[in-house]
């Protein structure tokens, strides 16, 4: 069933590639629909297959009319032009129909009813009006209707791709603006460890390498494995423990019941990021950091907590307004939509985050 829908819709996004075979589609379907009911009442198919080819022609030019000059004159409100094209169009119309049938149908079918003369078709208005106008506007209704619900379908989809397509450029931009925030930090702890030629620098380098190319990898992707995340927020710690070493008090835990799960990516590894930035980077004598993964019903819970400086530090460059915390709510909102929630909480000497999101 998903496989006939998906052709469905790709039948409908590209109708004007092949607009010509997609028409002569429906006209042989409204063929075959008209000798199905038909068929179904019993009738002589041979007699309406001759009957239906008859009134064809007919038909079709009303439903090209009305659906391509009636219609747009009602759309635009242009009830006067409208009124005047379809009584002149009707009669046109029922005038060919009956044309068709005097001087061709009852031909075929030897009919032994005596003609109407041409000035006779031309003036019986009821006989016009009142045995045909509905044989020929039955198939354009349908036809219009069809038209119209294609129509709003391929503009609703164009519509939907654009915003999908602004989503994926404003997400990528948004995931950049991650990056330099992180190598500003994260480089500053190499520079502090080459200057000390501390042993440990290969390893570092390693770690920031196998970051910098997961998040190389996952920057065109709205969802990854939490693993990734856990492990890429696993070297971030690393890397920030070698700065602080035995004065930060940090834990880091997660539930594996949360493995298996996939995540929008780095937006985890932004608020730990501001955990050490905006908290124990100042002037604390224990800072401490507790970072949490749980899994609750079908939601996963991120919980991190940080000391900071009771004495408000400057903020010159607004990493706290601009790349920050903005930053993840536009992220949450582009992904998750509604679908998550979000719960700061910042006191005098501390600062939490408290985070919802659906398990996907």
């Amino acid at each position: 069933m998903n496989s006939i829908g998906r052709y469905i819709i790709k039948f409908l996004e590209n109708w004007h590639e092949n607009r010509v075979r997609n028409h002569i589609l429906f006209w042989l379907f409204n063929i075959m629909m008209y000798m199905s009911f038909e068929a179904i009442y019993g009738n002589d198919l041979n007699r309406q297959i001759v009957v239906k080819l008859f009134f064809l022609p007919t038909q079709i030019l009303t439903s090209y009319f009305a659906a391509y000059v009636l219609a747009p004159f009602l759309t635009k409100k242009k009830f006067v032009k409208f009124l005047i094209a379809f009584v002149v169009g009707t009669y046109i119309f029922c005038v060919l129909a009956r044309f068709a049938v005097v001087y061709g149908l009852e031909t075929v079918l030897k009919s032994s009813q005596p003609k109407d003369s041409i000035v006779d078709i031309l003036t019986n208005q009821g006989a016009i009006f009142g045995q045909y106008i509905l044989q020929i506007y039955v198939t354009p209704l349908f036809f219009i209707i069809l038209k119209y619900s294609k129509d709003a379908f391929v503009t609703k989809r164009k519509f939907e791709l654009i915003q999908a397509e602004k989503m994926v450029t404003e997400l990528n931009f948004l995931k950049s603006q991650v990056h330099p925030h992180f190598l500003f930090n994260t480089l500053n702890n190499i520079y502090v460890l080459i200057l000390k030629q501390d042993i440990r620098t290969t390893e570092t380098v390693r770690k920031l390498a196998d970051m910098m190319e997961y998040m190389v990898a996952s920057s065109d992707q709205s969802l990854v494995a939490i693993e990734k995340e856990i492990e890429l927020i696993q070297n971030y710690i690393d890397l920030e423990k070698l700065r602080y070493g035995d004065r930060l008090e940090l834990t880091f835990n997660y539930d594996p019941k949360v493995l298996g799960c996939k995540i929008a990516p780095l937006m985890l590894l932004s608020f730990v990021e501001n955990a050490f930035k905006h908290g124990v980077s100042g002037d604390i004598d224990d800072p401490k950091v507790t970072i949490a993964l749980k899994s609750k019903d079908s939601h996963i819970k991120f919980y991190i907590y940080n000391t900071k400086n009771v004495i408000q530090q400057s903020d010159e460059k607004s990493y706290k307004k601009g790349i920050g915390v903005s930053n993840v709510k536009r992220q949450l909102d582009l992904i998750y939509g509604k679908t998550y929630h979000l719960e700061i909480n910042e006191m005098e000497d501390s600062y939490e985050v408290n985070l919802l999101v659906v398990k996907k």
